[in-house]
């Protein structure tokens, strides 16, 4: 994948439900889907298994 990444920092708090982001922890973009919760939008992901998120990790917009 040659996509670049995103270079803005923010808490996953602040973002939006729908918003894209790229976690660094886990090398690999997400969708925030709810409060606490986005799913993953690469590699053999399908989109729809939800994953975890504190509202204080950091993120990559």
């Amino acid at each position: 994948m040659n996509q670049p990444l995103p270079t803005e920092r923010m808490k996953f708090a602040d973002i939006e439900v729908g918003t894209r982001f790229y976690d660094a922890l886990s090398q690999e973009f997400f969708v925030k889907s709810s409060a606490t919760q986005a799913v993953m939008v690469t590699w053999l992901a399908d989109g729809k298994t939800p994953d975890d998120f504190e509202p204080d990790d950091p993120v990559r917009v």
